[in-house]
């Protein structure tokens, strides 16, 4: 037990340590360790969209998503009981800003409709979310509309338009925003410009980084319930 358990906290060490580059960045509040515990105002986004050292797209836009996750309940393929996955809603750059995510069967969702698309290693794991399927969540019907695979840990996830989940869970900010950087000196402008507005008092880190920390925190967690477990079962076998 022990030994599996190590193993497992060394899986998701490695799954989420690769997650993430060094040319986007990830910004949430001030202090926050995760998503799970920021905030992000929707009146400090367009702020944020504004700053330098942010790269534009093609049509001239700055390639910034702003996100917020929900963790929802569905069946597992293998008894049916449910467990958690991480339902994220995303911006319209979200796609160009991770390049490496790419759509393998149907399509990307519609912005604005509840239209979801499932990581191919979500697909592999829960009930009903082949294309074409229809998911109950928030009791409102989502449609399945594609399978995306991004080879790092967002393949567990479900995708839909943000501004769709965000009232769909009442949740009236974000939790955080991604954006790509603009060259190499892109970080460096981008975080004196969050220091000189006292407007935005947020943290910012590549999302490499943000990433390698969060898979140090959940391998320990992980390593310490193993021991605790391995010990407990061990002393059950002296006896």
């Amino acid at each position: 037990v022990l030994v599996a358990m190590l193993a497992m906290g060394e899986g998701f060490k490695a799954t989420l340590s690769g997650t993430g580059s060094t040319d986007t960045a990830i910004l949430l509040r001030a202090g926050s360790q995760a998503e799970t515990n920021s905030v992000i105002t929707r009146e400090q986004v367009p702020l944020l969209a504004a700053l330098p050292g942010i790269a534009r797209g093609e049509d001239g836009r700055p390639l910034a998503s702003p996100e917020l996750s929900q963790v929802v309940n569905l069946p597992t393929l293998a008894d049916g009981t449910d467990a958690n996955v991480q339902f994220r809603g995303v911006g319209p750059a979200a796609w160009a800003i991770r390049p490496g995510i790419r759509i393998v069967q149907g399509r990307k969702f519609t912005p604005g409709l509840r239209e979801v698309v499932v990581g191919s290693g979500a697909l592999t794991q829960f009930r009903g979310l082949a294309v074409g399927k229809q998911l109950k969540l928030a009791n409102q019907q989502w449609s399945v509309v594609g399978v995306f695979e991004s080879g790092d840990s967002h393949d567990s996830e479900l995708w839909a338009d943000a501004d769709v989940l965000a009232p769909a869970y009442q949740r009236p900010a974000f939790q955080s925003m991604t954006v790509k950087l603009a060259g190499a000196d892109g970080f460096r402008q981008l975080k004196a410009a969050l220091a000189a507005d006292p407007r935005l008092k947020l943290d910012i880190q590549t999302t490499r980084d943000y990433y390698g920390k969060q898979s140090e925190s959940l391998a320990k967690l992980v390593r310490i319930l193993g021991i605790v477990i391995g010990t407990i079962m061990a002393i059950g076998a002296v006896f």
